[in-house]
């Protein structure tokens, strides 16, 4: 496929197209094409994130935080750093080897409470 936008690795950080984040449930994606600005809202809980191309800050709920590897632009598409903007907005971001995937996730706010009180059930049964 031509138009196929895979996911890219730059200082061991792995990017991916603005279009990957945008299909995340509940994530709304804008682009500011003036400013070459990313602005990235979770429905949820309203957090905001905004990056820019080129820049190595970014602002997370009007804080600014710095970016380890610069939002870029590869043939056309604009690519963001995935775990930052997982973790910027409150998920868990994990990678498995083996297959080569990304997985994230967040984590409920019930889990989060049972958690925070050491009210969690810790029995689990190996199969």
């Amino acid at each position: 496929m031509a138009n196929e936008q895979n996911p890219i690795v730059i200082d061991n950080v792995t990017l991916v197209p603005i279009r990957t984040v945008s299909l995340i449930p509940n994530l709304k994606v804008d682009w500011d094409n003036k400013s070459k600005t990313v602005m990235v809202t979770d429905s949820d809980t309203k957090n905001k994130l905004n990056l820019t191309v080129g820049s190595n800050s970014a602002y997370v709920n009007d804080k600014k935080v710095s970016v380890s590897v610069n939002p870029t632009v590869k043939e056309g598409a604009v690519y963001v750093p995935f775990r930052f903007i997982g973790e910027a907005l409150n998920a868990k971001v994990l990678w498995h080897p083996d297959s080569k995937t990304v997985v994230t996730y967040k984590p409920s706010q019930t889990l989060l409470q049972r958690y925070a009180s050491n009210k969690l059930d810790y029995t689990f049964k190996e199969g």
